[in-house]
């Protein structure tokens, strides 16, 4: 009689319990395939609450995930405030905005400085996480904005973030929801702005400098600065882990401004 040769040989305790044989054998195939296939898919990154809550608050530093070259310096980590700054270094909580040429903190993204807070009487308190995904070469940076406020009114002021990108150096101000005239810029600073003199400003107190689902672009010219373009395709991978709805505000309040 001819036997066939399996390359596996079952053992006595095996000829005992073959299907349990069968089933570890089965099961360890199995655990080197899946082993396999997570060294080919991307790296999970996990979506992450930066613990700013309330008015006037600045935290970092916070992993990039990546290297990030940013006029012309590279940067591994960020800084992010409830005022609606991410930077690279000097961070600040300040609240009072000024014009980018005028005095504003450097080495910032200006993605909307106003005098913004995460909570308001009556409504849902607002969230500021960020997210690295997709995989090297091509990694991008989510930070994110969600259901802001403006300090001293429950009014709601909107949605916004910013995305930076590891393969083409890319800066994006994505702006979901901005529910008034304010949102629109009329008391904030937005742009970008260098270690040094160099920025770019798209707005600063300046009524309509932006609109709901905008994103504006800012691309590396290749001589250390930026290109920008404030129509570009728009886009926004939302990372707040809610259905952000059109809040409106429950009921209205003012106090009194911070003094300066």
């Amino acid at each position: 009689m001819t036997s066939i040769q399996t390359g596996e040989a079952f053992s006595a305790t095996d000829r005992q319990d073959p299907w349990h044989t069968l089933f570890m054998r089965f099961a360890k195939r199995l655990l080197a395939l899946l082993v396999l296939l997570c060294h080919f898919l991307p790296a999970a990154h996990a979506v992450t609450d930066t613990g700013l809550a309330g008015d006037d608050r600045v935290a970092g530093p916070f992993p990039i995930g990546f290297e990030f070259t940013y006029y012309g310096n590279k940067y591994t980590n960020f800084y992010a405030s409830t005022n609606g700054l991410l930077q690279f270094a000097n961070a600040t909580s300040a609240y009072s905005n000024v014009c980018v040429d005028n005095g504003a903190p450097r080495t910032t993204i200006f993605a909307f400085w106003d005098d913004l807070r995460t909570d308001a009487s009556g409504q849902v308190t607002g969230t500021i996480k960020y997210e690295t995904i997709g995989d090297a070469p091509n990694r991008q940076l989510i930070v994110q904005w969600t259901n802001m406020y403006y300090y001293g009114s429950n009014l709601p002021m909107g949605t916004f973030q910013v995305v930076l990108s590891e393969g083409t150096g890319a800066i994006s101000l994505n702006y979901r929801f901005l529910m008034d005239a304010r949102a629109m810029g009329d008391s904030a600073t937005i742009g970008i702005a260098s270690s040094g003199p160099e920025g770019i400003q798209i707005g600063c107190n300046q009524p309509d400098a932006i609109h709901p689902e905008q994103s504006i672009a800012f691309s590396p010219d290749g001589a250390g600065g930026y290109t920008v373009n404030p129509a570009a395709p728009y886009v926004f991978h939302d990372i707040s882990g809610l259905t952000v709805g059109d809040l409106r505000p429950a009921a209205r309040y003012a106090r009194d401004r911070k003094s300066t």
